[in-house]
């Protein structure tokens, strides 16, 4: 919210991608998510969307309704956008803004949707 609010004030001219661009990794994820109880069941590929199909006939199909479109009909040729947040990046720092490292404690806050 406060790099949008930096954006907002500053008039920016451009098309801004607003995300952190410090990646972490999925089994960090995983680890804060066993962490705080909730069990984490790794599935190959193939039965992958076989278990989405499953979860997706019963009432708690509204969870998984935000990957259920990539994973049923996958891009045909392997082709996806790659949004980059470069310039945005670069702008935020000029007004002051940096994007915090990405550890336990921010990752327990951003999954904290799903952990209550």
């Amino acid at each position: 919210a406060e790099a949008i609010m930096l954006l907002i004030s500053n008039k920016t001219p451009l098309v801004s991608h607003i995300f952190n661009p410090i990646l972490t990794k999925g089994k960090d994820i995983i680890k804060v998510l066993e962490t705080n109880g909730k069990k984490i069941r790794i599935v190959d590929d193939e039965q992958y969307p076989k278990e989405l199909r499953s979860i997706a006939s019963t009432n708690s199909a509204l969870s998984i309704s935000g990957v259920v479109e990539d994973i049923m009909h996958p891009v045909s040729n392997g082709a996806r956008i790659k949004v980059l947040a470069d310039k945005t990046v670069s702008l935020l720092e000029a007004l002051g803004f940096t994007w915090k490292t990405i550890n336990k404690n921010y990752l327990k806050k951003a999954l904290s949707q799903i952990l209550d």
